[in-house]
């Protein structure tokens, strides 16, 4: 019993209240904004062909870039001015919707779709990395005589890389 009372004032001094201001403290949260307008795009670095495209593929040069804040967080990605993207930022990554693009190879009964994907993350409001997938396939009777006969559809290309803004 002895002892018990001798704890007595330990387990009221842990208990209490606390006056300091760690008790109070807020944490105020910074909102990420990428900077808008020209980026400038390093060439895709291609990690799977199953295309063949080899040669053929992206080339060398790298490409532009724009990004467009559109309001609560909605982004729009033009990239070579060909491409449209619809962006969404969530925390430092920008989510994108695929782009579909067709082309009629000459007949009523083919047509190359071409689908691209593009994921971001920013590294800072001006430096990204990326990671760019095309889905290649063809829709109707006569794709197999529209296509290469070495590329065997529906096939992807896949890449990675970065841009800097201006």
């Amino acid at each position: 019993m002895k002892s018990m009372l001798l704890l007595t004032p330990f387990v009221i001094v842990a208990c209490g209240d606390k006056n300091d201001d760690t008790a109070t403290e807020q944490v105020t949260e910074q909102i990420f904004e990428p900077q808008e307008g020209a980026w400038i795009v390093s060439p895709l670095n291609v990690i799977e062909d199953t295309c063949g495209f080899g040669e053929e593929g992206p080339s060398e040069e790298g490409s532009t870039a724009n990004l467009t804040d559109m309001g609560d967080g909605t982004f729009s990605l033009l990239i070579d001015e060909e491409m449209s993207f619809s962006c969404s930022l969530n925390q430092m990554d920008l989510v994108c919707d695929p782009t579909t693009v067709s082309e009629d190879l000459g007949s009523d009964s083919a047509t190359m779709m071409y689908t691209y994907n593009v994921s971001i993350t920013f590294e800072s409001a001006t430096e990204l990395i990326g990671q760019m997938t095309l889905e290649l396939s063809c829709e109707g009777d006569d794709c197999s005589q529209a296509t290469n006969s070495e590329m065997t559809l529906p096939c992807s290309l896949n890449g990675n890389f970065t841009a800097t803004a201006e």
